[in-house]
């Protein structure tokens, strides 16, 4: 799959608060700074809650 269409996915994903920020990030194949970017290159508001701040922090451990 192209890189391009993954990050589409990840976006689409994201912005229906289907997934957390660093799950879009692992979709679409970027580096979780790097995904914020086009986040805001995208002009997409950056939504972050306690429940996506639990599942990253459970992904750590």
């Amino acid at each position: 799959m192209k890189k391009c269409k993954k990050i589409d996915i990840a976006l689409k994903k994201f912005t229906r608060n289907e997934i957390t920020v660093s799950t879009a990030a692992k979709i679409a194949g970027l580096p979780l700074t790097t995904f914020l970017d086009v986040l805001s290159n995208k002009k997409i508001r950056f939504h972050y809650g306690l429940k996506e701040l639990q599942e990253d922090f459970e992904r750590l451990i």
